[in-house]
Protein backbone atom coordinates (compact mmCIF):
# COMPACT_ATOMS: atom_id res chain seq x y z
CA UNK A 1 0.00 0.00 0.00
CA UNK A 2 2.76 2.48 0.77
CA UNK A 3 4.25 2.03 -2.52
CA UNK A 4 0.61 3.26 -4.16
CA UNK A 5 0.66 6.04 -1.71
CA UNK A 6 4.12 7.08 -2.91
CA UNK A 7 2.88 6.85 -6.68
CA UNK A 8 -0.27 8.86 -5.90
CA UNK A 9 2.58 11.48 -3.82
CA UNK A 10 4.52 11.61 -6.94
CA UNK A 11 1.59 12.13 -9.69
CA UNK A 12 0.01 14.70 -7.18
CA UNK A 13 3.57 16.75 -7.04
CA UNK A 14 3.36 16.76 -10.95
CA UNK A 15 0.23 18.55 -11.09
CA UNK A 16 0.96 21.36 -8.52
CA UNK A 17 3.95 21.95 -10.70
CA UNK A 18 1.63 22.57 -13.55
CA UNK A 19 -0.85 24.43 -11.41
CA UNK A 20 1.81 26.84 -10.19
CA UNK A 21 2.38 27.95 -13.80
CA UNK A 22 -0.64 30.46 -13.51
CA UNK A 23 -2.54 29.86 -17.24
CA UNK A 24 -5.88 29.58 -16.24
CA UNK A 25 -6.39 26.76 -19.16
CA UNK A 26 -3.41 24.75 -17.72
CA UNK A 27 -5.16 25.09 -14.17
CA UNK A 28 -8.56 24.45 -14.96
CA UNK A 29 -6.94 20.91 -16.44
CA UNK A 30 -4.42 19.98 -14.07
CA UNK A 31 -7.00 20.75 -11.32
CA UNK A 32 -9.72 18.20 -13.55
CA UNK A 33 -6.77 15.51 -13.66
CA UNK A 34 -6.20 15.62 -10.05
CA UNK A 35 -9.72 15.27 -9.17
CA UNK A 36 -9.71 11.97 -11.33
CA UNK A 37 -6.63 11.07 -9.93
CA UNK A 38 -8.18 11.00 -6.18
CA UNK A 39 -11.25 9.17 -7.83
CA UNK A 40 -9.05 6.37 -8.86
CA UNK A 41 -6.88 6.41 -6.18
CA UNK A 42 -10.06 6.17 -3.90
CA UNK A 43 -11.54 2.65 -6.11
CA UNK A 44 -8.26 1.00 -4.48
CA UNK A 45 -9.61 -1.12 -1.86
CA UNK A 46 -6.25 -1.86 0.00
CA UNK A 47 -6.58 2.01 1.75
CA UNK A 48 -6.52 2.49 5.33
CA UNK A 49 -8.96 4.56 6.81
CA UNK A 50 -6.60 7.82 7.54
CA UNK A 51 -5.62 7.51 3.60
CA UNK A 52 -8.51 7.24 2.53
CA UNK A 53 -10.06 10.15 4.65
CA UNK A 54 -6.85 11.95 3.45
CA UNK A 55 -7.51 11.31 0.17
CA UNK A 56 -11.22 12.53 0.35
CA UNK A 57 -10.76 16.00 1.45
CA UNK A 58 -7.39 16.18 -0.90
CA UNK A 59 -10.52 15.51 -3.10
CA UNK A 60 -12.83 18.20 -2.11
CA UNK A 61 -9.87 21.08 -1.76
CA UNK A 62 -9.06 19.95 -5.25
CA UNK A 63 -13.15 20.43 -6.65
CA UNK A 64 -13.28 24.07 -4.74
CA UNK A 65 -10.34 25.04 -6.13
CA UNK A 66 -11.68 24.38 -9.32
CA UNK A 67 -15.42 25.77 -8.58
CA UNK A 68 -13.60 28.93 -7.64
CA UNK A 69 -11.35 29.23 -10.79
CA UNK A 70 -14.71 28.41 -13.04
CA UNK A 71 -16.71 31.34 -10.83
CA UNK A 72 -13.87 33.41 -10.84
CA UNK A 73 -13.46 33.74 -14.62
CA UNK A 74 -17.19 33.97 -15.54
CA UNK A 75 -17.37 36.89 -13.37
CA UNK A 76 -14.16 38.32 -14.95
CA UNK A 77 -16.37 37.71 -18.59
CA UNK A 78 -19.03 39.47 -17.53
CA UNK A 79 -17.45 42.41 -16.21
CA UNK A 80 -15.00 42.74 -19.21
CA UNK A 81 -18.42 41.88 -21.36
CA UNK A 82 -15.94 38.86 -23.22
CA UNK A 83 -16.92 35.75 -23.70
Amino acid sequence: MRKLMDKLKMEDEKLNLELSHGDANRMKGALERKINLYNCFLKESDLGDLDRLSLENKRECALCHHKRECTDRILAENITGTE
